[in-house]
């Protein structure tokens, strides 16, 4: 019985000696973290056109056509810490699917040079399916043109070196990502020039910089849909071009959970929100919960909207004072309803401002602001607010004031039809140029502040507007 325990427990020596084998194990400094980089069964690929899909370049089986597809599978590809790239891909368009893969490795950086994962150039018809990048500069890199480009369930980590990207797409279009997660990264995921992008079903996560992020003149009709988009260090989703009043972008950001990024605390303003939008108009957000980020959201541009969402719990007691919603830039004071920004059927609560306009026009219509600790709207700067049928109570508990609304500086705001918390309306009061404030009308309510500016509140609502806020 002896000699067969011992021979039992060579055994399995024998067995974790042979899987042990099989991988090195190096310290990822960036992380804290022991990373297994399993054994390379495959040579870097590189492909530069349709020809090179070879036995030789790592295709398995396939024809190039759409019925049936190269098929590039099962193979580990290790780098040495170069910039050079684990697959590339250049100048095709035949149809291909890259499998269940794992590269790594290839996190060098030379000049304008990076080590990539996975790199697409002016490629068509290519699929990554069930393959995973780790420990590269650029996990995935899309460019120069290429199209027709599906990401799924994939994931990307590891190696959150400044500038480091899950996956780095520019000056492309029709790509499809789903499932996919990154995280620990520098960027989760980086589009730049790129229209018709669809990103759905996909986390990203403690990664160093944002989570998502767009740039560039010309992006288009981005979708982002059922995503979760937390811890990241700065913002959850930057959206900007540099160009004043630059283009329609038509992103579309819906049924998405953005939470607890630029925190512990937000580094500045403009660089803490869950959602930044800047220079790009005529986007929809909708059914979201953004929450307990160092800022809400903060779009500086026109012809937005944003429906459906819960926006609370951005109150850190600190400065800068942190906002749920900022718009600014809403058309101007008298332009086009139909260029405004838009509120509509939202939950906004718990933050140090509920909803701050500034410099533009803005319909607030049929929300519920409350709880939130200095102001529940601010209408501030030349703007103007259309500020109807909606919920405003139990705001100002950081002033010992309630202030539903402060109208200042120039504008106007339409108060008409909101309930403030008590059958008989609010509490007017003007404040003079040191900010003294005159109490003429008690009404129990939230109290309307305004300087230099006009408020309309009659008529009021005498009860809770019931279909008000998230449906």
């Amino acid at each position: 019985m002896k000699y067969k325990s011992i021979i039992f427990l060579i055994t399995i020596l024998f067995i974790v000696a042979s899987f042990a084998s099989s991988m090195n194990v190096k310290y990822d400094f960036s992380t804290n973290e022991i990373i297994r980089f399993y054994k390379s069964n495959h040579p870097p690929i590189y492909i530069n056109d349709n020809d090179d899909f070879t036995q030789e370049n790592g295709v398995t089986e396939g024809n190039g056509t759409k019925e049936n597809p190269y098929i590039i599978e099962n193979w580990i590809i290790e780098g040495d810490g170069s910039d050079g790239n684990g697959i590339f891909i250049n100048g095709t368009n035949a149809y291909f699917i890259i499998r269940n893969c794992t590269v790594s490795g290839f996190y060098g950086e030379t000049g304008s040079s990076w080590g990539t994962g996975v790199r697409l150039v002016t490629v068509e018809n290519g699929r990554i399916e069930d393959t995973t990048t780790y420990m590269n500069y650029l996990d995935i890199r899309i460019e120069d043109n290429s199209k027709y480009i599906k990401i799924d369930n994939c994931s990307s980590y590891n190696y959150s070196k400044y500038l480091t990207k899950g996956i780095n797409c520019r000056s492309s279009s029709n790509i499809n990502i789903s499932y996919y997660e990154c995280f620990n990264k520098d960027e989760g995921i980086f589009l730049y020039d790129v229209s018709f992008v669809l990103i759905e079903k996909s986390k990203f996560y403690n990664n160093t910089g944002n989570g998502i992020s767009l740039y560039g003149e010309n992006i288009k009709h981005i979708t982002l849909k059922d995503c979760k988009i937390y811890h990241n260090k700065w913002y959850g989703i930057y959206a900007e071009v540099e160009k004043f009043w630059a283009h329609s972008a038509y992103i579309h950001i819906a049924n998405c959970e953005i939470f607890n990024n630029a925190l512990p605390e937000p580094q500045e303003i403009r660089k803490a929100e869950g959602i930044f939008i800047w220079n790009l108009h005529d986007n929809i957000i909708e059914n979201c919960s953004i929450y307990h980020n160092g800022f809400g959201i903060y779009i500086e541009s026109r012809g937005n909207i944003i429906r459906n969402c819960s926006i609370f719990n951005h109150s850190h007691g600190m400065n800068p004072v942190s906002v749920g919603v900022h718009f600014v830039f809403g058309r101007g004071l008298l332009g086009d309803e139909k260029k405004s920004n838009t509120l509509l059927n939202c939950d906004v609560y718990n933050n140090e401002i509920g909803i701050w306009l500034e410099i533009g026009k803005a319909i607030i219509y049929k929300n519920n602001v409350f709880n939130n600790g200095y102001f529940g709207i601010r209408v501030y700067a030349f703007s103007n607010g259309k500020v109807t049928y909606n919920n405003i109570y139990d705001n100002g508990y950081l002033t010992n004031y309630t202030i539903g609304v402060e109208v200042t500086q120039f504008s106007f705001a339409n108060l008409r039809h909101n309930y403030w918390g008590v059958e008989d309306g609010p509490s007017l009061y003007l404040l003079d140029c040191d900010y003294n404030r005159y109490l003429l009308r008690d009404g129990g309510g939230d109290n309307i502040y305004f300087k230099r500016s006009l408020p309309f509140m009659r008529p009021w609502s005498t009860e809770l507007i019931q279909d008000a806020g998230v449906k």
